[in-house]
């Protein structure tokens, strides 16, 4: 019989011990601001996300060892504490950077292509584990609104484009819908949790949005 191990996750972690992880139902919606095309000079709202909440933590040597925290190095500017960091904004800071990578000349005009290609490959690696340990059982299905209309009665119908089409036709061309409903952890209790107990990036030479 296997049996499963405890993760760092699963332990008495700084979050869970203070109540921070919870939970909320959202639904998967297309999100303009996220989608919207690279403008040179424009506000990018990836990176204002990550400078506004992608934030190391301190915890204090004591509670640290309490908890039975991994070993993390000392902030020499914040002695008696260690910095940690949360793995959805090292999976985050990974997405935007191989994002960011498609558009060199906008984001990285003064790096070479062996410098912007350097992260690649460990931030394929990071999400891609992250995404199979999570595992979203979400549905993604295939299926058009058009297809449907309400008639006056409040009765869902079929429409005369949909019934005309054969089956392979109405499959053809059709793109993947993922808006399905989910329970999630609440980010925003995360992000309030690990503000209060963030590194002061003005101690340590500032910090980018990388």
């Amino acid at each position: 019989m296997n049996q499963a191990i405890k993760t760092d996750d699963e332990k008495l972690a700084p979050l869970r011990e203070d109540g921070v992880v919870q939970y909320i139902n959202k639904k998967y919606e297309p999100d303009p601001e996220f989608q919207s095309p690279i403008v040179a000079g424009k506000e990018d709202p990836w990176t204002s996300w990550a400078l506004e909440n992608d934030n190391g933590f301190k915890m204090d040597i004591e509670t640290a060892k309490k908890q039975g925290l991994p070993k993390s190095l000392e902030l020499y500017n914040d002695p008696g504490y260690l910095i940690y960091g949360l793995g959805v904004y090292h999976q985050l800071h990974c997405l935007n950077r191989l994002r960011k990578s498609f558009y060199p000349d906008v984001f990285y005009p003064n790096m070479s292509t062996e410098q912007v290609e350097i992260h690649k490959n460990h931030c394929f690696h990071a999400i891609r584990q992250a995404l199979l340990c999570h595992g979203d059982i979400s549905l993604i299905y295939w299926w058009d609104p058009s297809f449907t209309y309400i008639d006056d009665d409040g009765t869902e119908r079929y429409t005369e484009d949909y019934l005309q089409k054969t089956p392979r036709e109405r499959q053809v061309g059709l793109h993947a819908s993922w808006s399905s409903e989910v329970q999630c952890r609440d980010l925003d209790a995360i992000n309030t949790w690990v503000k209060e107990r963030m590194v002061d990036p003005d101690k340590y030479g500032g910090r980018d949005g990388d």
